[in-house]
């Protein structure tokens, strides 16, 4: 009871530290972002022009196995285009549409609507094909594949980056408290920094793959976690 009252009263030296666990990981999932861009001098016509590209290129996604849920529209404009001269030309693409005679600048001359979807890609071998099927189907636009993990695999990952973290953390405590001649007896408190792991993106070219040149990850992804634990010794 005596010593115990004079820990009490007795400041308790303390010792914190920062300890980093780093887990490397190849990407499970992939995440393929395209658009479909469709013209016309009508509004109403550009907009049906692009519903049936869509369409297509979602009966193609299902063929090869791609779920409804898998798919999601993530951006959708309708644009006016304008008389076709260098002020309106965005770098070296301008629009393909012609210039009436006498069409004054800044004139509207058509329509643009453009549809921009995200696929999730679980099974890897599949990204080339699936690439080769929506181009065959009409998309004019890849923006990039974004390689990732799948759920559960970051959740695994990012407990084996925490727990090497924590023992980074202990070999510093033990290393730093030996030397004062001390002996830790807990822990006083902890806290984390968690940096979520950033996807890698790839660029590839409308047409440039074929189901006979898989589009697989090149590199690998780490998964990094930081802890900072004060420690009680003695």
């Amino acid at each position: 009871m005596v010593a115990a009252a004079f820990l009490y009263f007795v400041a308790i030296p303390r010792v914190q530290v920062s300890g980093t666990g780093t887990v490397t990981a190849y990407p499970d999932e992939a995440q393929i972002s395209f658009s479909v861009r469709t013209r016309d001098t009508l509004a109403a016509n550009a907009v049906s022009k692009n519903a049936a590209i869509v369409n297509s290129v979602l009966a193609g996604l299902a063929a090869e196995g791609v779920s409804k849920d898998a798919i999601n529209t993530v951006g959708y404009s309708l644009s006016p285009v304008y008389n076709q001269t260098s002020d309106y030309c965005n770098g070296d693409v301008c629009p393909p549409l012609p210039t009436p005679v006498g069409v004054t600048l800044g004139t509207v001359i058509g329509y643009e609507v453009v549809q921009s979807l995200q696929v999730t890609v679980t099974d890897l071998t599949s990204v080339g094909s699936i690439l080769d099927k929506i181009v065959q189907a009409g998309v004019n636009q890849i923006d990039w594949i974004s390689f990732t993990f799948k759920d559960a695999t970051y959740n695994s990952l990012r407990a084996q980056a925490y727990q090497k973290a924590v023992q980074d953390a202990n070999g510093q405590a033990q290393a730093i408290v030996s030397a004062l001649n001390g002996i830790i007896i807990g822990v006083a408190s902890a806290s984390t920094n968690y940096l979520s792991p950033a996807p890698y993106a790839e660029r590839v070219s409308v047409g440039s793959t074929t189901p006979s040149v898989p589009v697989v990850p090149s590199g690998t992804i780490q998964v990094t976690a930081t802890v900072n634990i004060t420690y009680l010794y003695i």
